[in-house]
Order: structure tokens, then C-alpha cells, then sequence
């Protein structure tokens, strides 16, 4: 996740179910939809880099669905992976 007033990097689009998003997302709305982007990371003396996508789709509850995925911008190979609820 960006710090605040960083750019997030390319969105990839909205994905809603629900075309008015429920009232107690509030100022969370911003978030639906798909962000990617670019990082590098360490470990000990290497240095590697990443690239992490992450989606929030809104299904009319009151919360998000958030899917978080990073992959080896060199191989592909998987390096984390996270999914849950955002209220």
C-alpha cells in the first residue's frame, strides 16, 4: 500500500456488483476496483524486484472484499498472497 499522497500506480478498472455503493462504505468507494504496480524489495544482500496487484469489489454489504497477490517481476513465481474484509 502506497504511504498517503504516494501514487498507487496504474487502476485497472472498477468491478462493482451493486451500481450505488452502500452508504457505510463512505470514502472507501475510491478503493473498488483493480490497482498494479511495481516494487523492490531485500533480503539480507539481495535485492529483488515485485510486482503487487490489488482488488476491492463491492457486493452491496456494508464492507470491501479485498484480494491482495505479489509476484517476481523476473519469474512470475507467487511470493505472497492475501485475501479479507475491509470495513
Amino acid at each position: 500500500m502506497p504511504r498517503p499522497g504516494a501514487s498507487a500506480g496504474p487502476r485497472l478498472g472498477g468491478m462493482t456488483t451493486s451500481p450505488i455503493p452502500a452508504p457505510d462504505i463512505g470514502r472507501l468507494s475510491w478503493f473498488i476496483g483493480r490497482w498494479r504496480g511495481p516494487g523492490w524489495g531485500r533480503w539480507g544482500a539481495a535485492r529483488f524486484g515485485y510486482v503487487e496487484e490489488l482488488e476491492f469489489i463491492h457486493a452491496g454489504k456494508p464492507h470491501l472484499i479485498y484480494a491482495q497477490r505479489t509476484h517476481a517481476s523476473d519469474e512470475g513465481r507467487p511470493l505472497h498472497a492475501e485475501r479479507g474484509f475491509w470495513r
